[in-house]
């Protein structure tokens, strides 16, 4: 009885790792094969639009007037938006660039209006550090 009872358990044991088995197989069978790299076309990523602040000087002097003409011109020039936000002293403006696909379009486009005969200057504008110096002069480690 117990040796009946023994290769009873194994049988159903058995049972169960056929059934087992024979649905992993049914679920690899059903799963699409990967297709080749090859074939396969590379995702396509729509750029990053992004915006940037720039300071630009032109070689002729211009009025607040002006300005958004002449950026409205290299607007439709660039396919950007020029905007000014607001004009420097000495005759720079902080301008804001809107539709730039990403970092490469930006450092492209700086380098066409530093090419620019009108153009006197153009850099990206950032953030002062300001480093508060110790009384010794030195300014201290960060």
């Amino acid at each position: 009885m117990l040796k009946s009872d023994h290769s009873g358990k194994k049988s159903s044991w058995m049972s169960i790792l056929s059934i087992l088995a024979a649905f992993s197989l049914i679920g690899c069978a059903a799963a699409p094969s990967s297709p080749s790299v090859k074939n396969t076309p590379p995702p396509v990523q729509e750029p990053v639009q992004m915006s940037a602040q720039l300071i630009i000087k032109f070689t002729h002097a211009l009025t607040t007037d002006q300005a958004p003409k002449k950026l409205a011109q290299l607007s439709r020039q660039y396919m950007v938006d020029f905007q000014v936000v607001r004009e420097m002293s000495g005759g720079a403006f902080v301008i804001k660039v809107n539709n730039i696909a990403g970092e490469r379009h930006l450092s492209a486009l700086l380098e066409s209006l530093k090419q620019r005969g009108d153009v006197a200057y153009v850099e990206r504008d950032s953030m002062m550090q300001h480093h508060v110096m110790q009384p010794n002069g030195n300014v201290p480690a960060r």
